[in-house]
């Protein structure tokens, strides 16, 4: 700091600085700056990933229906053949049997379509899981890929 200040000023509160303890000053301020855009890059580069894993998951929604349906058709078939056997079921026992196989299905299906959203996979091996689920599970290949 520059001790020739008049003295009215510096009684004010008025301080006088020194080019050299500026320029320290915006050099500071300009690491910090670049710290932040650093920073800002890098939860730009996660949020881009990010984006496109659920933009990539999105081409497996259709086959995730047609599991969700084919499941829901087997068991609506099977609790038709067994009409007989439920016809003297009371209403509660209906619900309950409903509810079970509802969860049957559900836990059924959810491993393979937790590994068909994975938004980690590249578009090629989201390609071949498409394909290896189409077979697994006998999906019509025209259905799948309306995207």
């Amino acid at each position: 700091m520059i001790t020739r200040l008049n003295p009215m000023l510096r009684d004010s509160g008025v301080a006088a600085y020194h080019v050299d303890d500026l320029k320290q000053v915006i050099d500071a301020n300009k690491e910090k700056r670049m710290a932040a855009v650093l920073e800002a890059e890098l939860l730009i580069q996660t949020e881009i990933k990010d984006f496109e894993g659920w933009k990539q998951s999105l081409r497996c929604i259709p086959a995730i229906k047609m599991l969700r349906e084919k499941g829901e058709s087997i068991r609506q078939k099977e609790l038709s053949n067994a009409q007989n056997i439920l016809k003297g079921l009371s209403q509660k026992e209906k619900d309950t049997v409903e509810r079970v196989t509802k969860g049957i299905i559900n836990k059924l299906l959810h491993g393979p379509m937790s590994h068909l959203r994975d938004p980690e996979d590249v578009m090629d091996r989201v390609e071949f899981k498409l394909e290896t689920v189409q077979k697994m599970f006998q999906l019509d290949p025209d259905t799948i890929d309306p995207m």
